[in-house]
């Protein structure tokens, strides 16, 4: 599965967001199934007109989680590391939310960032390979759900996470 982790600045706007996470996704030649923000980002309501706007689910990682894959993100910003306390807030939400390697360094648009991590399965198109030998499915499961998930990181994951406490997530 792969996860586009997104990052942005402070009242980022959801335009600018599905924006990256295309730009991303045409870069790589694979589609995310689900998107992943650092849980401390909870009100942004970009992130959550971005879910509605692709029909993907919201996962908001723990920031122990994000400090945990630190040391794999190629990319690094002090602007993120004086504002967040992680120097990759992108790569790390995607690399924490998957479980799997970096497919994309983060692309950036306007104030948002994207990467995309996760496990890419090769699969047959009509006699030969597709693309790159590589694709990834658009996920559907889940993509109903109008509030973020939560997890904390890729071991904590169950397959289809709930949605967060009541009164959580809410502006």
């Amino acid at each position: 599965m792969i996860v586009a982790g997104l990052g942005c600045r402070w009242g980022c706007t959801g335009e600018d967001l599905v924006a990256a996470v295309r730009l991303a996704e045409r870069s790589a030649g694979v589609a995310a199934a689900a998107l992943a923000a650092p849980r401390f980002k909870v009100h942004e309501a970009g992130l959550r007109e971005t879910a509605a706007a692709l029909g993907l689910p919201l996962l908001l990682v723990e920031e122990e989680a994000m400090r945990a894959v630190q040391p794999r993100c190629p990319t690094r910003s002090d602007v993120a590391l004086a504002a967040t306390g992680l120097a990759s807030v992108a790569e790390g939400a995607a690399l924490a939310a998957s479980g799997g390697q970096l497919v994309l360094r983060r692309v950036t648009v306007g104030g948002a960032t994207c990467a995309l991590a996760g496990a890419l399965l090769p699969f047959r198109l009509g006699e030969g390979w597709g693309e790159g030998g590589f694709a990834a499915e658009r996920g559907t499961a889940g993509a109903e759900q109008t509030k973020p998930c939560v997890c904390k990181g890729n071991a904590s994951i169950p397959p289809h996470p709930g949605p967060l406490p009541e009164g959580e997530g809410e502006a």
